[in-house]
């Protein structure tokens, strides 16, 4: 018996499933971005989202979600400020740019969030991510390295409240 109690060949099913489907999923949303972009679609600051749906999508794609996420907020931002950024490479290491993120909304917002919160927000979220990809040279049992790597987008609800804050509630809404 493995050490997923039986069920590792349904999990490599399940695991290509997803990456296949997201993948293309992920794709397919990339291209409606650009054409909503080009089609003048494109408000708010940054990408707000509703908690609820930006919880539910960063679990349910273990973390893929968030990636997206950083690359829409700082497409958006390249977009409509013309910043000199690379929004695929910002997010591409989004982990990194985690704070320069909540600094940009917290620029923007309405109520500002203390900057420590976007410290511990980077702190936690690369410790989270280190810990996670790292479980089996760290002794972790592969039940507690996945739970980590499920809850990590968790850590980032600071950072998505500083960017609702920098939006309009019709805009949070239209995106929840």
């Amino acid at each position: 018996q493995d050490e997923l109690g039986g069920y590792a060949g349904f999990f490599l099913f399940a695991g290509f499933f997803l990456v296949i489907g997201g993948t293309g999923l992920l794709i397919w949303r990339v291209i409606k971005t650009k054409e909503e972009e080009a089609a003048g679609l494109v408000d708010g600051i940054l990408r707000p989202i509703g908690l609820g749906k930006f919880c539910l999508l960063g679990i349910s794609t273990a973390g893929v979600y968030p990636g997206y996420w950083f690359w829409r907020c700082w497409r958006q931002h390249w977009h409509k400020e013309g910043a000199g950024i690379m929004p695929f490479w910002r997010a591409v290491f989004g982990q990194f740019w985690t704070y320069a993120l909540f600094e940009t909304a917290r620029e923007r917002a309405e109520k500002k969030l203390p900057n420590w919160v976007g410290v511990i927000v980077l702190v936690t979220y690369l410790v989270l991510g280190v810990v996670s990809t790292l479980g089996d040279r760290l002794n972790l049992q592969a039940a507690i390295s996945g739970t980590l790597a499920l809850l990590t987008p968790l850590v980032l609800v600071p950072l998505v409240m500083q960017i609702n804050s920098a939006n309009s509630e019709a805009l949070i809404a239209a995106n929840a």
